[in-house]
């Protein structure tokens, strides 16, 4: 038996939820909208990258790589900041101050990942010099991010991707 702790289910369930709501919209909407055709979704839980993925060998890596990659849209939870020395570890987190250089980006959008969310409990970590740098990361990968800003209206704001079938909008909560 495999137990999926009580946040897991938590955001399963809102996932659901919120596909449930979308087509609703969407059927409500269906003469006004112009079909695209499917749209293939990876979603991913937290993911804390520390170390370069693009110099792996292993097939089971790579396979999983390919899953990632061959998907319209590839989100996954990014659970930690990306810095290089920024900031001061936040007393207040914990003691559990998840980061990872600059770089880590870019390992993400090889390995094909297209949306982050910036929204879970290590996000200030580093404080707002943390905050800003991993904004400046993603950015610079060619990454959207979710959940996340320099600002309030912007953390709070979806973000898109437009893949050649469709569009795709990440809110991002915490």
């Amino acid at each position: 038996m495999r137990v999926i702790p009580l946040r897991g289910i938590l955001i399963i369930l809102a996932v659901i939820a919120t596909l449930v709501a979308s087509a609703s919209v969407l059927r409500a909407h269906e003469g006004t909208l112009q079909s695209h055709g499917e749209l293939t979704l990876f979603l991913a839980g937290d993911t804390i990258i520390a170390r370069p993925w693009s110099d792996r060998a292993d097939p089971a890596i790579l396979a999983s790589i390919q899953a990632v990659r061959g998907a319209d849209v590839a989100i996954v939870n990014l659970e930690l900041v990306l810095h290089d020395s920024a900031g001061y570890g936040q007393a207040d987190s914990g003691g559990g101050n998840l980061a990872a250089r600059p770089a880590m980006a870019a390992e993400l959008a090889w390995a094909g990942v297209d949306m982050v969310s910036g929204a879970n409990n290590h996000t200030f970590d580093y404080g707002v010099d943390g905050v800003l740098d991993t904004l400046a990361s993603v950015s610079n990968a060619g990454l959207t991010i979710a959940g996340s800003g320099p600002d309030l209206q912007r953390a709070r704001a979806p973000a898109y991707v437009s893949p050649p079938n469709g569009k795709m909008a990440l809110v991002a909560t915490a």
